[in-house]
């Protein structure tokens, strides 16, 4: 029937594609539709109806758009915690959600509460570390390094890179992403030798991830051409910024 949840499923399906595509103009009709069939009485106390919450969290997340973002993961997380079918791994991606969208408005302290629910919640779940605790990392590295605390943000970022080598292989693009961020940290630090040693290394995966042409390694293009700027090897920065 119209109002049955699995249609709100394929309607909310359908939306998270165009996500990823990066359509969120076609992706909100489609949310909000599964939205308004898990609001209907009856349908309520679903896991789909968090899940409707969370997509257009997403959806906002992803257009940067974090204000509109966190009152749809709060929303999320109220009804996942008072589910009669308690489900701590969707809780748990809430809670990362909602950190790490308060590390971009600049809310760094409520960014690491949430973090730790987030950790101690898949510690309680899992008990060993996995892709989910290195993508926790990832976050915690990212805040610390907002508060300046570029010891703790260079550890987590080094803890993350470390799981995810282990459980996703050397030239997964999260390793990739990784070794930027810590080259980013290095730069703030003025270790230039390190901060270009750490974007070389994330060159080298992205490229083989995404091809020579994806702005992600033009991105990293111009970081090395920062770090080299910064160790004053100028025509080796002009190289790599021509080529960004």
């Amino acid at each position: 029937g119209a109002q049955h949840p699995d249609l709100a499923e394929t309607y909310n399906l359908v939306g998270t594609v165009y996500i990823i595509l990066g359509n969120f103009a076609q992706a909100k009709p489609f949310l909000e539709k599964a939205l308004g069939i898990m609001s209907q009485e009856g349908n309520t106390g679903l896991p789909q109806h968090a899940n409707a919450y969370n997509s257009i969290g997403l959806m906002y997340m992803n257009q940067g758009k974090f204000t509109e973002a966190l009152p749809y993961y709060e929303k999320a997380l109220e009804l996942q915690e008072n589910q009669t079918l308690h489900m701590p791994s969707q809780i748990i991606v809430t809670y990362v959600c909602i950190g790490d969208i308060y590390n971009c408005l600049g809310q760094q302290e409520k960014a690491l509460e949430y973090m730790d629910k987030a950790y101690k919640g898949h510690q309680e779940e899992i008990g060993m570390e996995t892709s989910v605790t290195a993508y926790i990392y990832n976050i915690m590295g990212r805040v610390y390094k907002n508060l300046r605390d570029y010891d703790k943000a260079l550890y987590y970022a080094a803890k993350a890179r470390t799981i995810w080598e282990r459980d996703l292989g050397r030239n997964n693009t999260y390793v990739g992403d990784s070794y930027n961020e810590s080259g980013s940290v290095y730069l703030r630090l003025g270790d230039f030798k390190n901060a270009l040693a750490h974007y070389l290394k994330a060159l080298d995966i992205i490229q083989q991830a995404y091809g020579p042409e994806h702005s992600y390694v033009a991105v990293t293009l111009n970081n090395i051409g920062q770090a080299y700027y910064k160790l004053k090897d100028y025509p080796s920065s002009l190289e790599y910024l021509q080529k960004a």
